[in-house]
Formats: structure tokens, sequence, C-alpha cells
């Protein structure tokens, strides 16, 4: 995986923040929006 970074130079490197952000914001969402959180309690 270095190897790919170092070899594509440097705009590989905002594209793996950027990456990492998503992958963040997205496992943040699966977190925070559960149905025994959304639904209320009578509905499940």
């Amino acid at each position: 995986m270095l190897e790919l970074v170092t070899a594509d130079g440097w705009l590989m490197i905002p594209l793996l923040v950027c990456s990492v952000i998503t992958v963040g914001i997205i496992a943040e969402r699966f977190w925070s929006i559960q149905t025994t959180y959304i639904l209320p309690p009578k509905v499940s």
C-alpha cells in the first residue's frame, strides 16, 4: 500500500485522507441510525 502512495505522488495523500474521513462518516451514520433509536418502542 505504501508503494502505491509513493509511486503516485503527492496527490494520493489528500485522496487517502478523504477516504478515511468518508469511512468514518459512513460508520458513524450506521451507528447512529439504528432502528432501535429511530422507531418508537411500540412499533418494533
